[in-house]
């Protein structure tokens, strides 16, 4: 019995081990919708008024520049919306 130990502790290990090497690396620079794909970021999205279309803010995961995965959306009226 006691050689069987080490198995759940191992599996116990690893299912309860960091998962930081398989998260997304930032976004390089300014908001590009060119260059920001699976990513991490955080940009102003041109949904408000004009003439400066200031809106809503994003922060989270970017693919092919467009917000996709998990994020926070938050509304210009302090409203906020986790993905």
């Amino acid at each position: 019995m006691k050689r069987l130990l080490p198995v759940p502790m191992g599996f116990a290990l690893l299912l309860l081990s960091s998962t930081t090497g398989w998260s997304l690396p930032p976004c390089p620079g300014s908001y590009d919708k060119t260059t920001w794909t699976d990513c991490v970021g955080k940009t102003i999205l041109e949904t408000g008024t004009p003439p400066d279309n200031i809106g809503d803010e994003y922060e989270g995961e970017f693919q092919n520049g467009k917000p996709h995965g998990e994020g926070t959306l938050r509304g210009i009226k302090n409203s906020k919306y986790k993905y």
